[in-house]
């Protein structure tokens, strides 16, 4: 009896590693997908805002300045909200 109790701690110990192994490996690549989304996210708002600093630098008029303004707001909620939705 203690041997099969043996036997069967030892195969539960052996599963509980392998599933909390599987657990890590998904979680670093969950946290590597993170940091790439990060990045890609601060890259694009130093577009946008090199955008928005060219087009108040421009001088050009306010109607083209909101225009732009507005096209660029558009992109940017496109964007986040494709974020919203894949991460729900």
């Amino acid at each position: 009896m203690s041997e099969r109790r043996s036997l069967l701690r030892a195969a539960v110990n052996e599963r509980l590693a392998a599933a909390a192994e599987e657990i890590f490996v998904l979680l670093e690549r969950t946290i590597a997908e993170y940091e790439e989304e990060v990045c890609r996210s601060k890259e694009q708002n130093q577009r946008n805002q090199q955008l928005l600093e060219a087009l108040l630098t421009r001088g050009s008029g306010q109607r083209r300045l909101y225009s732009r303004l507005f096209h660029v707001w558009d992109k940017l909620y496109i964007d986040t909200s494709k974020l919203s939705s894949c991460c729900v």
